[in-house]
C-alpha cells in the first residue's frame, strides 16, 4: 500500500473497490500470516506522501467498514501500516483509536461493527 493510494481513497479520488483490489494481495497475505502462530507479519507501506488523518477522514475510513464497503481485515492492515508510518499526521487521539485497532492483543485482530460503531460515535 501506498500513502498516495490512502489518501486518494480518503479524499474521493479513489473508489472502495479500486482501492480493495489494489492491496488484495498484501492483506490476504496479512490475513494468511495473522493466523499463524509465531509468524512474522510482512507490512508494505511505501510513504510516497504524507498522511494527513485527521478526525473526519479517520471516520470515513471506520465508516467504510460499518457500511460493508471495506472488509474489517482490510481496516486493521490499515492500521498496522499507519503504526510504522514516518508520514503520518493526526492528533493524539485518531493515533491512540489506530493503536487500538492495530493491537490483536485487545481486538484478537480485527473490530466487530459494533465496536467500530462505538468508536466512531467517540469522536469528537
Amino acid at each position: 500500500m501506498t500513502s498516495r493510494e490512502l489518501n486518494k481513497l480518503l479524499d474521493d479520488k479513489f473508489t472502495v473497490d479500486n482501492f480493495k483490489a489494489t492491496i488484495a494481495d498484501e492483506v490476504e497475505n496479512y490475513g494468511r500470516l495473522m493466523n499463524k502462530k509465531g509468524s512474522t507479519i510482512d507490512l508494505r507501506l511505501y510513504e510516497d506522501e504524507e498522511i494527513t488523518l485527521d478526525k473526519p477522514k479517520f471516520k470515513k475510513l471506520l465508516d467504510f467498514v460499518i457500511a460493508g464497503r471495506l472488509p474489517n481485515i482490510y481496516l486493521a492492515y490499515i492500521c498496522d501500516c499507519l503504526t510504522l508510518a514516518d508520514k503520518l499526521t493526526t492528533d493524539k487521539e485518531t493515533k491512540d483509536l489506530i493503536r487500538e485497532i492495530s493491537d490483536p492483543e485487545i481486538n484478537g485482530g480485527y473490530m466487530d461493527k459494533e465496536t467500530l460503531t462505538d468508536m466512531v460515535s467517540r469522536i469528537n
